[in-house]
Order: structure tokens, then C-alpha cells, then sequence
């Protein structure tokens, strides 16, 4: 797919590329009239808002399941009240609360879709990448090298194996890093 989408004057923030059938693509932002959603566009077909208002706030990341599950963070501009929602069938679940997410945040699913992976950071200010269970929802960490920074960005996994990029921008002299990470 080449060429642009038309998003009929939504404000796109966080995006997601689903290639594996029909070229989706994913975004988060706001839709013209200021209402936070998540979108959706098929083989570069005009955006159709997928999920629009409460309970989001500020959706940023997103990241798309082959199923059709939908993962956003919603970032508020409170410190540590950013959390994981899941959009399935057209409802809103809270998957993870009360994390301190990376900005802006990323989001990636594993190859087999068991696990998210967040971008964020730790109650002292240094990064690292959430993992949240899909299944029992249970959320661990992992700041491997990454924990020595203290600003969490984007997170991306490759198209066919698990090894993930992060991306930190907290250093003046150097401009940041972009780092591989595998588990």
C-alpha cells in the first residue's frame, strides 16, 4: 500500500500496521471534534473511527492482534496514572493501571500474541518495558541496559522473530539511542 489514508481531520498520534491480510492500518488520536479514538483503515481505505470516548483520555500507542484485538495505552497528564486498554467486539478493557509510560509510549505484542510489551519508566525516573500476561493479566518488568536511561520512547517488534527496538531521547550530548532488546 502506498499513498496516504484520508482521515477525515482526526489528529493521528500513535500508529500500528497490520500486513499480514488486508494492509490495516491503526492510529490513535482525536477525532475533529476533539474526541479521543482509535482508528482504523483498511487496504488504504478513508480511516472509520474503530472505538471513540470515555473511557479513553489520551490515546498514544497502539498495537494491533491478528484477531482483531486492539491495544492502546492512554496516557492522562497525571505522573503514573497511564494504562493499557484492550478493544475487543467494540468494548473497553483495562488491562494494566497506575504505570508510568514512556513518551511518547510504545507498544508491542510478541509473535505469539501472549504477551504486550509497554514502554515506560520506573517510580525513580529510569526506563523499561512493561510485559503484561494476556492471559492472567499479571505485569512484570524488564530494564535490561535500557535501566540506565530516563526516557522511555517507542517500541516496535520485528516483523518475524522476537527482538524488539526501544528508542530513548534523554541524551543531550548523544540525542539519543535506539536499542535492540530480545528476551
Amino acid at each position: 500500500m502506498e499513498g496516504s489514508i484520508n482521515v477525515g481531520g482526526a489528529r493521528p498520534r500513535g500508529l500500528d500496521v497490520r500486513g499480514d491480510d488486508d494492509d490495516r492500518v491503526y492510529f490513535t488520536g482525536t477525532t475533529r471534534q476533539g474526541i479521543p479514538a482509535v482508528f482504523r483503515s483498511v487496504g488504504g481505505d478513508d480511516a472509520r473511527v474503530l472505538y471513540r470516548g470515555a473511557p479513553l483520555r489520551a490515546p498514544d500507542a497502539v498495537a494491533a492482534a491478528r484477531g482483531g484485538d486492539v491495544f492502546v495505552t492512554d496516557t492522562p497528564d497525571v505522573p503514573g496514572a497511564g494504562r493499557v486498554l484492550r478493544i475487543s467486539n467494540g468494548r473497553v478493557h483495562e488491562l494494566a493501571s497506575g504505570l508510568w509510560l514512556g513518551s511518547p509510549a510504545g507498544v508491542a505484542l510478541t509473535l505469539d500474541e501472549r504477551t504486550l510489551l509497554v514502554s515506560g519508566l520506573d517510580d525513580s525516573g529510569h526506563s523499561l518495558v512493561y510485559l503484561i500476561d494476556l492471559a492472567s493479566g499479571a505485569v512484570s518488568t524488564f530494564n535490561d541496559v535500557i535501566g540506565a536511561n530516563t526516557t522511555s520512547g517507542g517500541l516496535h517488534r520485528a516483523a518475524r522473530a522476537d527482538v524488539f527496538s526501544w528508542a530513548d531521547s534523554s541524551s543531550p550530548d548523544r540525542g539519543g539511542r535506539v536499542y535492540r532488546i530480545a528476551f
